[in-house]
């Protein structure tokens, strides 16, 4: 019986040791380190405005100037950065009563489509999204990482990572470059 008890204490250790940073493969440690960089730029607002981090010049040019993203990751974040820049749109759960903004349903039907697919955040869940992600699994056959919220255990992200020219990058985190049946640990959109 002790060495049931070893073994599974052994076995437990093991498992505890493999998924440390230390441990983890490369294209693992460039994806956790780069989105959660991302995610901690996106804590709030500016100081100055109501502007999200996430669409401020400083963000943008980190995305944009960042090796370590693929050029369809920067276009399709520049996409959310658009559709979040959208605030001229009335919010239609509230009683919006900014004169200048325009009903969503005066929008034609092309400004109506993009607002769906980029006008909020795109790691959020709701409202709010955690401080950072914590991996789960590696595929290395598709190139998926599984992440969660910590402590958020229904907060479930993917992140995708291709190797090019030698160097890991991401090319999808969250909603951006991630097909819509592996968004469903995000939660629903808004529409």
């Amino acid at each position: 019986m002790n060495v049931n008890i070893f073994s599974a204490s052994k076995k437990s250790n093991s498992t505890k040791n493999s998924s440390s940073v230390q441990n983890q493969p490369e294209a693992v440690r460039v994806a956790l380190s780069v989105v959660n960089s991302l995610m901690k730029r996106n804590q709030g607002y500016d100081n100055d405005s109501s502007t999200l981090f996430f669409v401020n010049p400083e963000t943008q040019s980190w995305v944009y100037n960042n090796p370590r993203f693929t050029d369809d990751f920067k276009t399709e974040y520049s996409n959310y950065v658009t559709g979040l820049n959208m605030d001229y749109v009335c919010s239609e759960d509230i009683d919006d009563e900014r004169p200048d903004c325009v009903s969503y349903y005066d929008l034609s039907n092309e400004e109506q489509q993009f607002y769906d697919k980029y006008g909020f955040y795109p790691f959020q869940k709701g409202q709010d999204f955690p401080k950072e992600v914590k991996f789960v699994r590696y595929n290395e056959k598709d190139g998926y990482i599984i992440t969660n919220g910590g402590e958020w255990k229904d907060y479930i992200m993917y992140i995708k990572v291709i190797n090019e020219d030698g160097q890991w990058k991401v090319d999808g985190a969250g909603r951006i470059n991630i097909p819509k049946h592996l968004q469903t640990g995000l939660g629903p959109t808004y529409r």
